[in-house]
């Protein structure tokens, strides 16, 4: 369902893909305070300004300078976390609030990577289409990240990598996924893109290193909530910040690992 609805939007191209992540952020921002000790009190209240805020963000990536929308959502967070901090009165509320609000920032911030890098065809290999189809790599690359983890995992894997947030993810495991990662990404980013073979190997690797902690970073928040799933959005399956966890991680440091190896013109 998610990889149709995801087909749809690129055929549009990067406005469809603009424009299916801003609805996905906004659903992951309502997901992520929904379950959190952030707004305990005037719940209906963050979750307006937080979905206003995230509008913002997205309008600014697309009409005026990314330093500006970086810089908006930074001064957005410390505005919000600095009312939240007055109003919670409770000391064990404190650490929660700056908790949650570095969260919910990471969240916003990190999934308006995606459309960027859908953006950027044409100043890396010179058409808008390839702009979509890199994301595109990015989330099936991303995806396949996991399978390399669960069969290195189940072929190797003796040593828990963080048992106390997530007690299926193994050394072996992470290893495995870094280097079929790493291989799968170098091979697409050249053969399909073009990219020079040593920036398509980095490329993937970007991707093999983050991808685990996108999912750590979300399991560590549902424990610390003490709840199974985001939301039971999709039956079985939990909610969209359960389906799109590890991208929450591999989008920005793909997107940086662009601008690092100077491919962006």
């Amino acid at each position: 369902m998610i990889f149709g609805i995801l087909t749809v939007a690129s055929l549009i191209g990067p406005w469809g893909i603009w424009g299916l992540f801003l609805i996905l952020s906004l659903f992951g921002v309502w997901e992520y305070l929904g379950i959190s000790k952030l707004c305990d009190t005037n719940k209906k209240t963050i979750r307006i300004f937080y979905s206003l805020g995230t509008l913002a963000f997205y309008l600014m990536l697309s009409f005026s300078s990314t330093i500006l929308a970086y810089m908006f959502a930074l001064v957005f967070q410390l505005l919000i976390s600095g009312i939240l901090l007055l109003q919670n009165k409770k000391q064990d509320m404190i650490a929660l609030t700056i908790a949650g609000g570095i969260g919910i920032f990471t969240l916003i911030v990190a999934l308006g990577s995606v459309p960027q890098v859908a953006f950027l065809g044409e100043g890396i290999w010179h058409t808008e289409a390839a702009g979509v189809s890199a994301l595109l790599f990015l989330i099936t690359i991303t995806s396949l990240n996991d399978v390399f983890q669960f069969i290195g995992g189940k072929l190797f894997g003796k040593n828990k990598l963080v048992p106390h947030l997530s007690p299926n993810k193994t050394e072996a495991g992470f290893i495995a996924g870094i280097f079929g990662t790493t291989l799968l990404g170098g091979f697409v980013f050249h053969q399909f893109l073009g990219t020079e073979i040593l920036s398509a190997l980095v490329l993937g690797l970007s991707i093999g290193v983050s991808g685990i902690f996108g999912d750590l970073f979300l399991s560590a928040v549902k424990r610390s909530n003490q709840v199974k799933d985001f939301s039971d959005l999709i039956p079985g399956h939990g909610g969209i910040l359960d389906r799109i966890d590890s991208l929450i991680f591999t989008a920005p440091v793909f997107l940086f690992t662009l601008y690092a190896l100077n491919l962006v013109k």
